[in-house]
């Protein structure tokens, strides 16, 4: 089964027409939502039961960007989704993505500095067993 990508927006947007957003989730499906992980049960309180993971995507940006630019981040975290994607294919795609975008060099490199830290902290998720990470 394939993740799910959810952000805080989705979430409350999913609160007003689950029927919509979450068709065809079942409880052992995995979501990853942008949102603080201490607030995880506040958060999927009124969505239907699944498999939640919360990966502060906005915080990992502020951080390494220096704003909310969550696109990258998100990239990274879902591509830990994916056991053949490397730290250095993220690295690289990141790198690909925004080379034609216009942003400045330093821009580039924080994306793919906020990319490879939400890949570093995202659960390894494969269909609705979770994974051991490797040691």
């Amino acid at each position: 089964m394939n993740p799910i990508w959810s952000s805080s927006s989705t979430t409350r947007f999913s609160r007003k027409r689950p029927g919509k957003s979450f068709h065809g989730v079942e409880p052992t499906t995995p979501i990853l939502v942008n949102g603080d992980p201490n607030a995880l049960g506040i958060i999927t309180k009124d969505l239907p039961p699944a498999d939640y993971y919360c990966i502060d995507l906005n915080q990992i940006a502020r951080q390494t960007i220096g704003r909310v630019l969550v696109s990258a981040a998100a990239a990274g975290a879902v591509a830990k989704c994916i056991a053949a994607i490397t730290p250095a294919a993220i690295s690289d795609a990141v790198t690909f993505e925004i080379a034609d975008s216009g942003l400045t060099a330093d821009l580039a490199e924080k994306n793919v500095t906020a990319a490879l830290e939400a890949y570093r902290i995202a659960p390894m998720i494969v269909g609705p067993a979770k994974r051991e990470e490797p040691k």
